[in-house]
């Protein structure tokens, strides 16, 4: 309904100059007269009317004084309190203030607790001027892929593994990834471990010329750029870059945004992981061969920050800046082939027909009987390199370690043994051991000598028809049944405790009742060990 202007007029009158109380009751007059919503009131006399006067309070702090406050906020901050733990705690030492209120403040002087995670400090961008100027590289576990029992690469679900646990307990990949900082082309490739000889696998691969010209990058960088890994400040690491000519440059700790571009590369090639909920490679090399392919799609797409190509951008290299890699050289410092060995009881291992020898130590003696990773040079059958528990260590030919007789040496011992003696050699602890079957199993209605057996007793004696049974039977019986999870799912445990704990209600004999109503088809079990009633 449209207002007239003669109405609109009449209601700058009768409202003119009223606040509060007295605006509210002729506001609901006019609206009632008129046929309005009192809104519309409000609305046409709002230039007639006194605005709201600002509290002389406004912006002091009224709940708790400035002092309590930064009391409060150092709970919050340095140990990161909840508000109504908070409130509580403070209330003990005579500071009040509302949980609901508190947060209010949290959240205005930016300190809540979800943003007290967050690096809020600005930060500017940066990018090398040129390509091959600066390469940065990461590594990362790959989320979704293993290698299985057979050498193929497998998928397995989230919902099954978290990245930095065990789940099946099979080699997890490692992705190793290289970025030109100027270009951002990206270069990526699945290892089986996150140590040295990974590193320099993946920079042999990205530095030297393709033998396809779909992936034009090529050459060495100038500059080196990571975060504090392990890897990248071993000895062998960083002498290897210096006979290179490439430096090496790390950020500090806790600085994510100076390594924002290979972080957000990891974000892209999850997409290309996806592709394992389908199709199963069967080796290692399969798969990056089939990432190595779904790189030269991402890199000839425009970047969304330089609007380029990152290969269009790479290839406007200054060929006076272009640093081709070195063959042999580079070959020998980066190339290296992979296999396992197991090594022996009397710590050597078998390569090229020959017998390495490991040094009588840690870690080797704890890998007796286990097979381990070797890595090699091609051209030199003189030298290999053991992986154990992501560190490689260099061994020397050398010929068996064969003492003459008379010259016994004792050799190191396992961890595994020592602890195996350390339990051998400990007196028994002094636990009762028999004596208590009867007192905990013995059934009160078991009838005495000379007695004949009362079966009204079992229900007159117990306490409740929930404990007739065993949980466990209880369970299996219902697993039977298909009216549980096998296995039993975390949300039916919770009931079958509560059941023996008297929080939940299901008698036996309703039970059975339900057992029959299977039986009969009045309850249907659907395939997925779902029920539901028929109709």
């Amino acid at each position: 309904m449209a207002i007239s202007a003669e109405q609109r007029q009449e209601i700058e009158q009768e409202m003119f100059g009223l606040v509060g109380t007295e605006a509210k009751i002729k506001a609901g007059y006019l609206a009632a007269k008129m046929g309005f919503d009192i809104s519309r009131i409000y609305h046409y006399s709002k230039s007639v009317r006194p605005g709201r006067q600002k509290r002389k309070d406004q912006g002091i702090l009224r709940a708790v004084s400035d002092e309590d406050l930064k009391q409060l906020l150092v709970y919050t901050v340095q140990h990161d309190f909840s508000a109504p733990h908070l409130a509580m705690v403070a209330e003990e030492n005579g500071i009040n203030i509302n949980p609901g209120t508190y947060n209010r403040i949290l959240r205005k002087k930016r300190l809540s607790r979800r943003e007290n995670k967050i690096n809020l400090q600005p930060f500017r961008r940066w990018e090398a001027e040129y390509p091959n100027q600066l390469h940065q590289i990461d590594s990362t576990v790959a989320q979704q892929f293993y290698l299985d029992d057979d050498g193929s690469v497998g998928y397995e679900s989230p919902s099954q593994r978290y990245k930095n646990k065990a789940g099946n307990r099979k080699p997890r990949l490692v992705l190793i990834q290289v970025i030109d900082d100027h270009s951002r082309v990206k270069y990526a490739r699945f290892t089986l471990g996150n140590h040295y000889l990974a590193w320099m696998e993946a920079l042999y691969n990205f530095w030297i010329k393709k033998s396809v010209n779909y992936f034009p990058a090529y050459g060495l960088c100038k500059i080196l750029y990571s975060d504090n890994d392990s890897v990248i400040k071993s000895k062998r690491f960083t002498k290897a870059m210096e006979k290179l000519g490439v430096k090496i440059q790390t950020h500090e700790v806790g600085n994510s945004q100076a390594k924002g571009k290979v972080e957000n590369g990891f974000r892209v090639l999850q997409e290309f992981e996806k592709v394992t909920k389908i199709k199963k490679w069967s080796s290692l090399d399969e798969a990056n061969e089939a990432l190595f392919d779904f790189l030269i799609w991402y890199n000839s797409r425009p970047h969304s920050s330089t609007k380029e190509r990152p290969f269009e951008r790479w290839l406007k290299i200054d060929p006076a800046t272009l640093v081709n890699a070195p063959g042999e050289e580079l070959f020998n410092l980066l190339h290296l082939d992979f296999c396992t060995r197991l090594i022996h009881a009397d710590l050597h291992v078998e390569m090229f027909g020959k017998q390495f020898q490991l040094p009588r130590r840690q870690p080797f003696v704890n890998y007796v009987g286990k097979r381990v990773e070797i890595c090699w040079y091609p051209r030199d059958d003189e030298r290999i390199f053991v992986i154990i528990e992501e560190k490689d260590y260099e061994i020397l030919y050398s010929k068996p370690d064969v003492h003459a007789v008379g010259e016994f040496k004792h050799v190191m011992q396992p961890d595994s043994v020592k602890l195996k003696e350390e339990i051998e050699e400990m007196e028994t602890p002094e636990w009762k051991l028999t004596g208590f079957y009867a007192e905990k199993f013995g059934a009160m209605w078991m009838p005495k000598e000379g007695q004949e057996f009362d079966e009204s007793k079992i229900m007159a004696d117990m306490p409740s028809t929930t404990t007739m049974r065993t949980k466990h039977w209880f369970i299996t019986t219902l697993q039977d049944r298909f009216i549980l999870e096998t296995p039993i799912m975390p949300v039916e445990k919770r009931w079958v405790e509560g059941i023996f704990k008297g929080e939940a209600e299901m008698p036996e004999q309703e039970l059975l009742e339900i057992f029959k109503k299977v039986e009969s088809g009045e309850i249907i079990i659907h395939q997925n060990n779902q029920s539901a009633q028929a109709g």
